[in-house]
């Protein structure tokens, strides 16, 4: 829909700059000016949408065009245009000139990246696969996280709210919360941990805490200090 929206708002601002003309000149009204109704099935054929067409080809040869007509025309240039981008359209031609505004449009859907499949640990090692995200810089964010062993079966799952925070905290509060968790369990004593996540900006500041930023350093050094005791 906003594609149309943008052709339509386009055309409408070429429009403007044609000089409006009437008198003898005039253009003849296009065939069947009520249009067939879109509530009867069948009702538009195939020669309906041709007569439209060859009518709307015949206002822009070597004639003046004026205001009403020229709108006429960029809706039916429309109408066709769309029926070729969505093929699955099940309206004529005739019927999306007419109601141009209520042309439901085919969602494609975005494409999206390959998910993050987490592979599983050597045996003597736990996983903590972990994540954070937030909806603004900064939003309301959450976190979670899946601990698994190394023939896959889940141990500890959690998820929580965190407040407002940006992605990059959030992200350095999962790692946070995998290591409490772990290190408050009965498997510290049997285990050791990897935790991971597919945030490179929280695993550079972890890897490298002299490189994270200022607000992030609590996090980074409560990090360290709770993993030293793993």
């Amino acid at each position: 829909m906003a594609k149309i929206a943008l052709v339509l708002v386009l055309s409408l601002a070429l429009l403007l700059s044609i000089q409006c003309v009437a008198g003898d000149d005039a253009l003849s009204p296009p065939p069947s000016a009520q249009g067939p109704s879109s509530s009867s099935a069948g009702a538009s054929t195939d020669g309906d949408e041709a007569s439209w067409i060859g009518w709307a080809e015949d206002q822009l040869r070597n004639k003046k065009l004026d205001a009403l007509l020229t709108i006429d025309i960029i809706k039916t240039r429309i109408a066709i245009w769309a029926k070729e981008k969505w093929l699955s359209l099940n309206q004529s031609i005739v019927d999306l000139r007419r109601f141009i505004h209520c042309i439901n449009v085919p969602h494609e859907g975005k494409r999206r990246s390959p998910p993050f499949i987490s592979s599983a640990p050597p045996p003597g090692f736990l996983k903590f696969k972990v994540d954070g995200s937030s909806l603004e810089k900064p939003g309301l964010a959450g976190i979670g996280g899946i601990l698994r062993e190394h023939l896959g079966n889940e141990l500890i799952r959690f998820s929580k709210h965190v407040g407002i925070v940006d992605s990059n905290e959030a992200e350095l509060l999962a790692i946070r919360e995998a290591f409490i968790l772990f290190s408050t369990s009965r498997w510290i004593f049997v285990y050791s941990l990897i935790v991971e996540s597919d945030s490179k900006n929280a695993v550079c500041c972890v890897n490298n805490s002299a490189s994270s930023p200022r607000g992030l350093r609590y996090l980074v050094n409560h990090i360290e200090k709770t993993s030293s005791y793993l």
